[in-house]
């Protein structure tokens, strides 16, 4: 993927654009979602969900993995009692261990306890 800018997107664009649209135009929306949603809540159990749902296309679960720590870094705040357990099991998954690592090493250096 090559990088842009990415711009907001109102949520119900995001939502639309994840349930209709090519995977690249998804993790676009993903990663507008992490870098401009006001409602970290809504937002970190939009990329759960995705995580969870092994139908969906590798590359936007990934997305999603690496937005939970954009959202902790630009927030600074996460349900560190639902999140860090998902990063952790995830840590072992050889396609999004890496990413997973990379997500806990900014909730580490950007989320208090």
């Amino acid at each position: 993927m090559l990088y842009h800018q990415v711009l907001p997107i109102e949520r119900d664009e995001a939502v639309r654009v994840l349930a209709h649209e090519p995977v690249e135009r998804a993790c676009e929306a993903l990663l507008s979602v992490a870098y401009f949603e006001d409602d970290w809540r809504w937002a970190e159990a939009l990329f759960l969900d995705l995580i969870a749902d092994e139908t969906r296309d590798r590359q936007l679960r990934r997305v999603a993995v690496i937005c939970l720590g954009h959202l902790g870094r630009i927030h600074r705040r996460i349900s560190r009692d639902t999140v860090i357990p998902v990063l952790k099991q995830l840590k072992k998954h050889e396609y999004f261990g890496e990413s997973a690592e990379n997500a806990l090493d900014d909730l580490r250096s950007f989320v208090k306890r």
